[in-house]
């Protein structure tokens, strides 16, 4: 949610700052982006290991405060760098994500039950990204009546977009609470039997360890296919906000905000769709190795489609627009993740593979 709740207007963020040309915004947002996703991927294996000797739940409750924090901050952010120096601090505390697939593996028994979670655990995701979407586009679009009626027209002027931060922020932290109050750490099964021994590891797992359970029968092949699809999953949505964004005359859609909205939670809804309609009948006729070995392959397709739309709308050929974004919108299944994951659950190495693959 926290991720998918500056989409909707951080291009607009950017602009406001004044010191930006139209054709650096975009720019400016990847970089945004790619400084979130790298401090993410650099930190990954140290959370997994931080929720494997002190526990799952600490490490969650951790990554909702300083998500929390990174939120309320990013709202009040006024120049470039402050706005970079945010999401990569928000990337650096998002450890929740790679511990909670590790708590999921340690409930999974059985091939079975690691499909069902970790679908419902994507589902939960796209449950957040489009609650994260309508969230950032309804308190920023609408800021002059929130203005009147909290009678904070001054305030608000001065920071347009503090009140989604400010929002994620507070229901961050009302997680963090529920979670403190209420949650129970995962606890791994060995031959049935709940497997309590504290942890004796080094803070981080050794370069032989990682090398061992890389040359591990059935894993090799798991890491290289997920980092080429999530690299392709995070450029697409990076390249999809852009596209959507820009004017026409520079090869975007330049559509409102409300649309980008609904394009992306019209993604979102048939990546929910993908997960438990289309995927389990494509697992049962292919297998799941067949599939992520496919994939890839539609990504071209994807990232031409918005110069396709721009080809389109030029001329002012509205109809073939629309009938072309709408095709658009229903093929937009870039979210891949629950089948990499219910392969890596299916493998003897799942327990110790989930710690640290993100």
């Amino acid at each position: 949610m926290a991720y998918f709740s500056i989409f909707p207007y951080v291009a607009l963020m950017v602009e406001h700052d004044g010191s930006s040309r139209a054709t650096d915004i975009g720019v400016f947002v990847g970089f945004f982006e790619a400084l979130f996703l790298v401090a993410q991927a650099l930190t990954s294996i140290f959370w997994g290991t931080m929720a494997d000797r002190f526990g799952g739940k600490t490490i969650v409750i951790f990554s909702l405060l300083g998500t929390a924090i990174s939120s309320l901050i990013f709202g009040f952010t006024s120049s470039h760098w402050q706005m970079a120096l945010c999401r990569c601090f928000m990337g650096t505390v998002s450890g929740g994500d790679v511990v909670i697939r590790a708590m999921i593996g340690k409930q999974c028994m059985t091939e079975t039950d690691a499909t069902r979670g970790f679908s419902l655990f994507s589902f939960a995701g796209n449950i957040g990204m489009a609650s994260g979407l309508i969230i950032g586009h309804a308190l920023v679009s609408h800021i002059s009546q929130y203005s009147t009626i909290l009678k904070t027209v001054s305030f608000l002027e001065k920071h347009p977009f503090c009140l989604p931060g400010i929002t994620i922020g507070a229901m961050s932290a009302t997680c963090a609470i529920v979670i403190t109050l209420f949650g129970e750490d995962a606890q791994q099964m060995v031959n049935g039997v709940v497997d309590d021994t504290p942890s004796t590891n080094s803070l981080l797992p050794t370069w032989a360890f990682l090398c061992q359970l890389i040359e591990s029968r059935g894993v090799g092949n798991t890491p290289s296919s997920f980092i080429n699809i999530s690299l392709l999953g995070s450029a697409f949505t990076a390249v999809a906000t852009l596209a959507l964004y820009t004017d026409i005359s520079q090869g975007g859609l330049e559509f409102p905000g409300h649309e980008i909205t609904l394009y992306m939670i019209c993604q979102g809804a048939f990546a929910a769709c993908w997960l438990f309609f289309i995927y389990p009948a494509l697992y049962r006729r292919f297998g799941t190795q067949n599939i992520i070995s496919s994939s890839p392959a539609l990504f071209p397709f994807f990232f031409l489609s918005f110069s396709i739309m721009n080809a389109f709308v030029r001329p002012g050929s509205e109809a073939g627009f629309f009938i072309f974004r709408l095709r658009q919108s229903t093929l937009a299944c870039k979210r891949y993740r629950p089948v990499l994951e219910s392969l890596v659950c299916s493998m003897e190495s799942q327990k110790r593979l989930l710690v640290f693959y993100e």
